[in-house]
């Protein structure tokens, strides 16, 4: 397997692709979008009792409404039962304001395109679900299943030539740093030593992997609330999805060497690029690896145990 065919075995990117060509193909999704549309473009026109929703309404109509109907159905079949919350966090990204004002909005959208029926909001006890109303064909829901966060490259990655680049093969453009479009800049961002980072070989750590298994954390949510009941059902979930798709990844990679892709946050501040593996993850992601190029040191005498 070369690295372009690694990237698109698990690109979330080809998911998301797959996808709107199916719903570009369909008579019956086409007929949805534009009813979404359309439920957009009446909820915009009603009158608004308060300001601040009122220049959401404006501003949601100087985005494309098509561009936001495609994103909420790519969410909603990608994911196939999910929470509100996930949809709405979802698309705030694709809304452009500042986060309370964009989760707000994010929320309001996906209430009205529930009426389009391509997804249900149903109550959990205390959560809102959402649960998408379509089959879906067999090679999408593989590829739903197999996406994730893009493991690290197993061939030397591309050259960072600006802030929009990317160490991948198979796509061109990713912002290099961490916080979205606000955060987004051209200024200088030490392009020099990200690439610097982002050639520096790492191996997995084959005998730790086999002897240790990274132990259950204690899941917590905002501000460090530690998750009991279902929340804790859904982490632990979530948690043992990665685990197994961790472990495909240390099948995958053997001995090989593989180069991890580096950002900066707006500070500066470099952070590797992965979840599955990671050096700058929990200790056992971090034990995992070592470094690929090792040399030996001679320690003198009067240092030694």
């Amino acid at each position: 397997m070369n690295q372009i065919e690694l990237e698109l075995l698990y690109s979330d990117r080809v998911t998301r692709e797959m996808i709107k060509d199916c719903l570009e193909e369909s008579e019956v999704t086409q007929a949805m979008h534009k009813k979404g549309v359309e439920l957009l473009q009446a909820w915009i026109a009603e009158p608004s009792k308060y300001s601040a929703k009122a220049l959401r309404r404006e501003h949601l109509a100087t985005l494309d409404l098509n561009k936001i109907v495609t994103a909420v159905f790519i969410n909603v079949i990608i994911n196939g039962l999910t929470t509100y919350t996930n949809t709405v966090m979802s698309l705030v990204g694709h809304l452009n304001l500042e986060k309370r004002a964009g989760v707000m909005l994010a929320a309001e959208v996906v209430a009205v395109l529930a009426d389009v029926d391509l997804y249900d909001l149903t109550k959990d006890g205390d959560t809102i679900m959402v649960k998408n109303r379509l089959g879906v064909p067999k090679e999408i829901k593989e590829q739903a299943e197999r996406s994730t966060y893009l493991p690290p490259l197993i061939d030397h990655p591309m050259k960072l030539t600006h802030n929009n680049s990317t160490p991948y093969l198979s796509f061109e453009h990713e912002s290099l740093i961490l916080g979205g479009k606000h955060n987004h800049h051209d200024g200088d961002i030490c392009l020099d030593v990200l690439n610097i980072q982002n050639n520096i070989p790492i191996i997995l750590n084959t005998t730790f992997i086999s002897a240790l298994h990274e132990t259950v954390p204690n899941f917590k949510g905002k501000h460090g609330r530690v998750l009991t009941n279902k929340e804790r059902a859904e982490a632990y979930k979530a948690w043992e999805k990665a685990q197994i798709q961790t472990k495909e990844f240390h099948k995958l990679l053997g001995s090989i060497p593989m180069y991890f892709g580096n950002k900066v946050d707006k500070r500066g501040r470099i952070y590797s690029s992965g979840y599955h593996l990671s050096p700058q993850g929990t200790s056992y992601k971090k034990a995992s690896l070592d470094l690929y190029d090792k040399e030996t040191i001679d320690v003198p005498l009067e240092y030694q145990l």
